[in-house]
């Protein structure tokens, strides 16, 4: 039980340290543009785009594998 809680605390620290989220890149004033919104606030709502670099999915696929390969040792 606790290597599951550590993989998901380990998962949640790389989504978090490590996404490229849109708005970031200062695409908030293209999307209110394109979507001929009023305000910033609604094109943050209108964006939910999360990308995750190849590199990024590798290694986190890596520590997934690692940490399932030691939680199987266990048992």
């Amino acid at each position: 039980m606790i290597r599951i809680i550590s993989m998901i605390v380990v998962i949640a620290w790389m989504i978090i340290t490590e996404l490229r989220v849109v708005y970031l890149f200062g695409r908030i004033e293209e999307v209110r543009d394109m979507l001929g919104l009023d305000s910033n606030v609604e094109a943050k709502k209108k964006i939910k785009t999360v990308e995750l670099s190849p590199e990024h999915r590798r290694e986190l696929t890596e520590k997934l594998i690692e940490l399932i390969g030691e939680e199987e040792k266990e048992k």
